[in-house]
C-alpha cells in the first residue's frame, strides 16, 4: 500500500498514530507553528491537517467543491465576489449565489468557508479534561468558528455592525460554512446543503432533493478528508525539509 493519502485517511479513521508524524517526532521535530498568542503548536495528527500556515489548500479545496454543488443545482454562482461590504476590501463570500429564493427576505446568499483545527486554542497549560473533551466530542471548534464569523464586527464602519448584520441589510443571507479537519460540520452546513438540494429539484434536477443532498454531503465529506490529507502531507514535507 503506497498511496500516502489513503494511508493518512485510514489511520485518521482508525485513530491510530500517523507514521509520517511519528517519523517527524523521531527526527526531533516536535513543534509545527506558533499560535496567535505566540505559543508553539505541537505536531499532532489533527493539527497537521488544518495548520494555519497551510490552511489555504484545505480551504480552497472545499470552496471549489461548494461551487460545483451550487452549479449542479443550476444556481447562478460565482467565487470571491467583491463589493459586498461597501467601503472595505472584505470578501465574505467564498461562494456567492445570486437570485437566492430559499429564504424569505433574501435575494442572494454569501457562503464563507472557514476551516479549523479540533485542537485549536489548546496549549500546554490546557486542563486534561478539556483536552479529552476535544478529542472525544467532534464539532466543538466548528461551532465556535461559526459563531465567531457571525459576530465579527466590521471595524471602522459607523455603528460597527457584524458581518451578518451588514449583509442582511442588503438582503444577502450569510452562511459560515465551518468544518474541522476531522470532518465535523458546523451548525449551518447541513441545513444549507438541504436548501441547495431543494433548489436543485425546483430547478429541474433529474434526481430527488434527498438523493442530491446525500450525494453532495458524501462528496463534500470526501473532499474534506482528501483536502485534509493533502494539507497534512504538504505540511509534513515542509517540516521535514
Amino acid at each position: 500500500m503506497r498511496d500516502r493519502h489513503f494511508i493518512w485517511y485510514l489511520n485518521d479513521r482508525l485513530q491510530t498514530p500517523q507514521p509520517e508524524r511519528v517519523r517527524l517526532q523521531k527526527r526531533g521535530v516536535t513543534t509545527c507553528c506558533k499560535s496567535t498568542r505566540g505559543e508553539p503548536r505541537p505536531v499532532t495528527d489533527s493539527h497537521l491537517q488544518s495548520c494555519s500556515t497551510n490552511r489555504k489548500i484545505f480551504h480552497n479545496t472545499i470552496r471549489h467543491e461548494l461551487f460545483k454543488m451550487c452549479n449542479a443545482a443550476n444556481l447562478v454562482v460565482s467565487v470571491e465576489k467583491r463589493g459586498l461590504v461597501p467601503g472595505t476590501r472584505m470578501k465574505p463570500a467564498d461562494v456567492y449565489i445570486d437570485c437566492w429564493s430559499a429564504d424569505e427576505g433574501f435575494s442572494a446568499c454569501a457562503i464563507d468557508v472557514v476551516t479549523t483545527d479540533a485542537e485549536s486554542n489548546l496549549t500546554e497549560h490546557t486542563q486534561p479534561s478539556v483536552r479529552r473533551q476535544r478529542e472525544n466530542i467532534s464539532g466543538i471548534q466548528a461551532r465556535s468558528a461559526d459563531q465567531r464569523k457571525r459576530r465579527k464586527k466590521l471595524e471602522g464602519l459607523a455603528g460597527a455592525p457584524t458581518m451578518q448584520e451588514s449583509l442582511q441589510a442588503r438582503e444577502i443571507k450569510f452562511v459560515p460554512f465551518a468544518v474541522e479537519g476531522t470532518g465535523a460540520f458546523g451548525p449551518a452546513v447541513r441545513p444549507f446543503i438541504k436548501q441547495v438540494s431543494q433548489e436543485a429539484k425546483n430547478n429541474g434536477s433529474t434526481c430527488s432533493a434527498s438523493d442530491f443532498r446525500r450525494g453532495w454531503e458524501l462528496r463534500i465529506s470526501m473532499c474534506i478528508a482528501n483536502g485534509g490529507c493533502t494539507a497534512a502531507l504538504d505540511r509534513v514535507s515542509k517540516l521535514w525539509s
